[in-house]
């Protein structure tokens, strides 16, 4: 009966048709009464409900930290498990984990993107005999995979990116498609403190054209991405028509990528951090002051590896002006290292234990213990446990 309704409505829409007669009012009151009596409904809204991918990758981690430098790292393994979802069994003839690292440059000259495998690990969790075998619909697979510690960290830039993924195929018979899943993983490197040191000095000083005395100085030569950088300076002109405008700070970071087509590494200079701070008093004699830098998020830590070399330094520079110089800018800098939160951690050395005072030592506890009265259980047995077998 709708159905005929539904038909008579899309005819009546076709045709254009106004005209209505005794039959077709039979059938609009018969379609009236369906809607009114609730047999004509509406269908339910769609639900929002994710669904299912068919094959699924769940690593213990994303996020891999390999300890030590390149040549002295003993890498580390990745596992996870390999999750399928299907409605019904299905043939197939192997499941492939494979480990992928990718290398690119999109070069700003010629506008082309170059890319290049750094790792490519397969291992297989399973494997036939025959041409396919029937998988259960719902089934899931753990595997682990070792890596070697040699490798990059993880870069996204607008020019170098270095990229990590786990992929897992599904090889099916023939006529049949391949079923693939991706997973991103993200590579870092923590390196103990005392590779981490900068040789360098934490500070700078010296004489500008016999007018002007400078010393700049910092607390250390190490940071952690996201806290803030202190740096402390002092000013003194040696003659009193030379004014004092402002000292700015500078944090720029340096990436050093190796091309295979270039003979020596491209430089790609950033700055990614700046302030500066004017003089209360441009005629003032002396100028002493703290300036805080904050390290962004999206700073880089500093890594080594044969095609990808990040380093930092902090740029100071004076602004000053005279009847007889004119403007003149001054620049010194300091190299820096960045580390991210996890390397710092990593870094932090374990706490120095001093051997136990003279009352905690065992023998002089025990005889404590004793004269206070309290019991001591150090020479009791252990309960005994009864076990029943059903």
């Amino acid at each position: 009966m709708l159905r005929s309704l539904v038909k008579f409505i899309f005819s009546k829409l076709a045709t254009g048709s106004d005209d209505l007669n005794s039959k077709d009012s039979y059938m609009l009151r018969c379609l009236f009464s369906a809607i009114k009596s609730g047999a004509c409904y509406p269908a339910p809204p769609i639900e929002d409900t994710p669904r299912k991918q068919p094959l699924d990758i769940r690593l213990t981690s994303n996020l891999l930290t390999l300890y030590g430098r390149p040549e002295d790292s003993a890498g580390v393994v990745l596992r996870g498990t390999v999750f399928v979802n299907r409605r019904r069994p299905f043939n197939v003839k192997s499941i492939t984990v494979i480990f992928k690292g990718t290398f690119s440059i999109h070069s700003p000259i010629d506008q082309i993107c170059r890319e290049k495998t750094i790792i490519e690990s397969h291992t297989s969790i399973l494997t036939t005999s025959v041409d396919a075998q029937i998988l259960d619909a719902q089934s899931q697979f753990d595997f682990e995979l070792p890596l070697n510690g040699d490798l990059p960290s993880s870069i996204h830039t607008k020019i170098v990116n270095i990229r990590y993924q786990v992929i897992g195929v599904i090889e099916r018979p023939f006529l049949f498609k391949n079923i693939v899943a991706h997973s991103p993983v993200s590579i870092q490197r923590s390196t103990v403190l005392e590779n981490f040191e900068v040789d360098a000095s934490t500070s700078f000083s010296g004489v500008w054209a016999s007018r002007l005395c400078y010393d700049v100085f910092t607390t250390d030569l190490t940071f952690v991405i996201g806290d803030p950088i202190q740096l402390s300076f002092k000013l003194f002109a040696l003659k009193k028509c030379l004014n004092l405008h402002y000292v700015q700070l500078v944090l720029e970071e340096k990436i050093l990528y190796q091309e295979e087509e270039l003979l020596f590494p491209t430089p790609l200079k950033k700055t990614v951090a700046w302030t500066t701070v004017d003089c209360p008093d441009p005629r003032t004699q002396c100028w002493e002051e703290t300036v805080s830098l904050t390290v962004p998020n999206d700073a880089h830590e500093d890594c080594e590896s044969a095609i990808l070399d990040i380093s930092h330094k902090l740029i100071v520079s004076f602004a000053v002006s005279g009847s007889d110089v004119g403007k003149n800018i001054i620049y010194g800098q300091i190299p820096i290292k960045l580390m991210s939160s996890t390397q710092a951690e990593a870094s932090t050395p374990l706490p120095l234990y001093e051997p136990l005072p003279h009352f905690l030592q065992t023998n002089t506890l025990q005889q404590s213990i004793m004269n206070m009265g309290l019991p001591s259980y150090d020479y009791q047995p252990p309960p005994k446990y009864t076990t029943s077998v059903a």
